[in-house]
């Protein structure tokens, strides 16, 4: 937990320098603490959300998908709602209230956690345990985080473009296109425990290979692809495929670390030590960022080239080979489980028959 409470309030502080800008005159000195103040407010938010999604998986570790996914759905429900509250305290009493205000929850928050369990035991940390990067190297192991990635680019492409698209196409207000976004962002949080419970309950794989074909299939009436003839674009068309999206992210983002534990104590033959927990972690959530950052970047440089129907339902189609590859990976993972665990049973099969331990002795 001190851990954590440094974290928030790195945080805190960052947001409190950030409020400080307003006395700031000089604009060249002004952008240059802005970017530092958000470098440092970034820098503690990624920590913490590593942080957390660690002890989550330490506090349940027989429902990672389950917690993961709740961690996931308060975050994202907190991106959108934050937006919200900025433009009001904004609007109330200008830059310095709409700082300080979520400082100050930030700072607040420093107390909950001196409630946690401690996770900082010897015990729970494997002193010792020496990371073996070659096992992490594994591509069979990293390789659910390019698809993790990938439902990210998919998540954030059409953002940018969809508020000039909906405006031009259907002459609708930039009010209305927060509301698309926000529909899928809300059926992205109220799915996403559902799907965790689903996942801890009936194993990843099955999700991760629902993901391969709901992704591409839905991406392809975003725009929609011109390809589809019979689909005509229209506000319902556009609220329902991203509605559906909301539905589609999540399954590929909630089954990706269970999978990556699967494999990696399936080709190990082994527990996951807490190291090497924390780390697929930290990669997990790392993958979130960098398929924001692609998706968005992607959209401001293809823009200017490509229709809004061509460039969403192009990157369906890119998409589609990916899911292929993705559930030929899917097959492959599950053999190897499915192996890990027979030749598991055999063990335990020969650990409780003493004779057939003898019988193995003295052979």
């Amino acid at each position: 937990s001190s851990g954590i409470n440094a974290e928030y309030g790195g945080q805190g502080c960052s947001v409190f320098l950030f409020a400080a800008l307003d006395a700031v005159k000089d604009v060249t000195t002004y952008k240059i603490l802005g970017l530092v103040s958000r470098y440092f407010c970034g820098t503690f938010s990624g920590v913490l959300n590593v942080t957390a999604f660690a002890a989550y998986v330490a506090i349940y570790p027989k429902h990672v998908a389950t917690v993961t996914a709740i961690g996931e759905a308060v975050l994202n429900g907190a991106v959108a709602f934050g937006p919200f509250l900025g433009s009001l305290l904004y609007s109330a009493s200008g830059f310095v209230a709409a700082s300080v205000v979520p400082g100050s929850f930030i700072f607040l928050s420093t107390l909950a956690a001196f409630f946690l369990p401690n996770l900082n035991s010897k015990k729970r940390r494997d002193v010792g345990v020496r990371l073996k990067w070659r096992r992490l190297a594994d591509p069979w192991v990293i390789f659910p985080l390019w698809h993790l990635t990938s439902a990210q680019i998919l998540m954030t492409y059409h953002m940018p473009l969809l508020e000039p698209y909906v405006q031009k196409e259907f002459d609708a207000s930039v009010v209305w296109a927060g509301t698309a976004l926000l529909v899928n962002t809300g059926v992205l949080c109220l799915s996403s425990p559902i799907l965790g419970l689903i996942v801890d309950k009936f194993g990843p794989i099955r999700m991760m290979v629902a993901s391969c074909v709901t992704l591409p299939l839905v991406y392809a009436f975003i725009g929609p692809n011109p390809l589809l003839t019979f689909v005509t674009p229209s506000k319902v068309q556009v609220i329902l495929s991203l509605a559906f999206l909301g539905l589609a992210v999540p399954m590929a983002c909630i089954s990706t670390l269970p999978v990556m534990f699967q494999v990696y104590s399936a080709r190990n033959s082994s527990t996951l030590p807490i190291l090497v927990i924390n780390t697929l972690v930290s990669l997990y959530c790392a993958s979130f960022p960098v398929g924001i950052f692609i998706g968005t970047a992607a959209s401001g440089f293809i823009e200017p080239y490509a229709s809004f129907g061509w460039s969403t339902g192009t990157l369906g189609m890119i998409y589609l080979a990916q899911s292929i590859g993705c559930g030929l990976y899917c097959w492959r993972v599950w053999r190897t489980v499915k192996k890990s665990e027979n030749q598991q049973m055999e063990d335990d099969t020969v650990v409780d028959n003493p004779a057939a331990t003898n019988i193995i002795q003295n052979f």
